[in-house]
């Protein structure tokens, strides 16, 4: 069965397989929702959640600063994953993989695609912002603008 709620909040009966959050975890305190998703998985299920991370301190505060693009939707409570908070989902779950994006195709390139009228490119350009990340120049992970999580319990 397939349940949508806000993790912070949930409290179930049963276990699942796997929980998906997608551009949410970062509105909420992640230490009460990393506990109650772990507790509502089955033994081997999996946690799937994409969201946005700065792993370097002076980014951070540029990113505070200036905006990713003109029209770029933020809240009050936007916040950006930092190496403590990955180190956290690290310390509740047995597995975790991170798979790091937008180091090439941050969003304030994809704006200035976009109103080039060459959108094209962005296809392509994330393939290789794919590999560059995380097979060959791995610190270049320090310049992504979001991390994919795979946590297994």
């Amino acid at each position: 069965s397939a349940v949508v709620m806000n993790c912070e909040e949930m409290v179930l009966t049963e276990k699942f397989d796997v929980i998906v959050c997608k551009r949410a975890l970062h509105h909420m305190n992640l230490s009460k929702v990393v506990t109650r998703v772990h507790d509502s998985l089955v033994e081997g299920g999996r946690f799937i959640a994409e969201e946005p991370v700065c792993l370097l301190k002076p980014l951070r505060w540029i990113h505070k600063l200036l905006p990713f693009h003109p029209q770029a939707p933020r809240t009050d409570d936007e916040v950006e994953f930092t190496k403590e908070d990955l180190a956290l989902i690290r310390h509740v779950f047995r597995e975790v993989r991170l798979h790091y994006l937008d180091c090439l195709t941050r969003e304030s390139i994809k704006y200035c695609l976009w109103r080039a009228r060459a959108e094209r490119l962005l296809r392509p350009l994330g393939r290789l912002d794919s590999s560059l990340v995380n097979d060959y120049l791995t610190p270049l992970k320090y310049l992504s603008t979001y991390v994919l999580i795979h946590a297994t319990k």
